[in-house]
């Protein structure tokens, strides 16, 4: 795959001081997501990468709906000889549970609810699905369609070359267009968009056979794994690249070089 050059090798201006340019505003609205908590230094690095990930109540609200799910319906049919469809539903409605309890603890403690209340909508919708059809597999079946739609969105964006990957990096980094312009940070963004294209389609790969054999304990299972360990491992190295195509920004009292392209 020949990777596309950006329009041309030169660096954008340095936007104007005084009022907020609009990059500048976004970076400020993207500052609380993933990548933006990766690029506050002011927090150690450690700090950055578990915070990034939602920190371990973002980690269990994420990974313990799936996980009592999987755990419910593999006792019930395994050590209780429960047919699938007699397991369904206690299973579903335990998964559904932790999930409302997840909300309510984020709402009555007041922390922000956005990630528990999104991943209550998407195990209730999940849920949604296998109680009508009655298999049990079916409540992983929005998943790809997810994996598949977030696939297909960063491979486009690569083809009408305004990678993803780019443009969140450039909100964050008061770049907004700017990086489309310099060939280094062109080039990463591009792979970068890639391997996340690659990440949610091999998820789709690797889990769809299962689906289709109706092996519903290890499309769980791979689900999990597949899940945020996966999301983390891509999110560091999108950071990790992001740093190093973009130069340490000043601290206070100190001037910055501007960078020079040939």
């Amino acid at each position: 795959m020949t990777t596309p050059d950006p329009i041309s090798s030169a660096d954008s201006p340095e936007p104007n001081q005084g009022t907020p340019s609009f990059g500048a505003q976004m970076a400020a609205a993207l500052s609380n997501t993933s990548l933006g908590a990766l690029t506050n230094e002011d927090i150690p690095a450690g700090q950055r990468v578990l915070a990034a990930i939602g920190g371990v109540r973002g980690i269990l609200e994420t990974v313990l709906p799936g996980f009592i799910f999987l755990g419910a319906f593999s006792t019930l049919t395994v050590a209780f000889s429960w047919s699938s469809q007699a397991a369904l539903w206690p299973a579903l409605i335990a998964s559904l549970g932790i999930a409302v309890v997840f909300t309510v603890i984020r709402f009555v403690s007041k922390s922000p609810a956005s990630q528990a209340f999104g991943g209550l909508i998407a195990v209730a919708f999940s849920a949604a699905i296998a109680m009508w059809t009655g298999n049990a597999r079916d409540n992983y079946v929005w998943g790809f369609y997810t994996s598949g739609g977030y696939a297909l969105a960063f491979l486009l964006s690569v083809l009408v070359r305004w990678p993803i990957v780019g443009i969140i990096a450039g909100f964050l980094m008061n770049d907004v267009s700017g990086w489309r312009r310099n060939r280094v940070r062109f080039r990463a963004a591009v792979w970068l968009s890639v391997l996340w294209a690659a990440m949610f389609a091999l998820r789709v790969i690797v889990q769809l056979p299962m689906y289709l054999a109706d092996n519903v304990v290890g499309l769980g299972i791979t689900r999990l794994i597949m899940g945020w360990p996966l999301y983390a491992l891509m999110l560091v190295l999108s950071w990790v690249v992001i740093r190093a195509v973009y130069p340490p920004r000043p601290r206070a009292g100190r001037s910055e070089v501007p960078e020079q392209v040939g």
